[in-house]
């Protein structure tokens, strides 16, 4: 496992800025050639009596900083909704913003665990179009150079 964590290390170090700050701040400074991450709060964690987040996110304005986002062509993925169970965590992201929608399976819940259940989690996950494009465009040279850093972080 270290020798992992170094190599994602040695990948990720002049590559990556992690921030912790609102992330509507985040993307005005985004560029096109930037790779967005964000994992808001789940909608079920927010504005209820579970008060694990300190400020909840509301889907309206979050759809609209994505909209915004879109419009700027900034490549982003979201963690967002889900299913543990039979219970649906959350509102669906709306069509017009044009994501790719995939659905992870994650295993068995944790929080189910801990109240005494056994169930198991989908999560989705989000891909914005021109997240998808670039992908599409980059992957032929692309998978030349991540065999390459493959190769060098085996030999390193």
């Amino acid at each position: 496992m270290r020798q992992n964590i170094f190599g994602v290390s040695a990948l990720l170090s002049k590559k990556t800025k992690l921030t912790a700050l609102d992330f509507r701040e985040a993307i005005k400074s985004a560029k096109e050639s930037d790779l967005i991450y964000m994992d808001p709060p789940y909608q079920g964690t927010s504005f209820t009596r579970d008060h694990r987040y300190f400020n909840g996110l509301s889907y309206d304005d979050f759809v609209e900083a994505l909209s915004i986002m879109n419009e700027k062509n900034l490549s982003y993925i979201i963690s967002y909704d889900g299913v543990t169970g039979e219970k649906i965590h959350g509102k669906l992201l709306p069509n017009f913003l044009k994501l790719k929608h995939l659905h992870i399976h994650a295993g068995r819940s944790s929080q189910a665990t801990l109240l005494g259940n056994i169930q198991e989690t989908t999560e989705s996950l989000y891909l914005s179009s021109s997240l998808v494009q670039r992908l599409a465009n980059e992957l032929p040279s692309r998978t030349r150079s991540v065999k390459a850093e493959q190769q060098e972080l085996a030999f390193a």
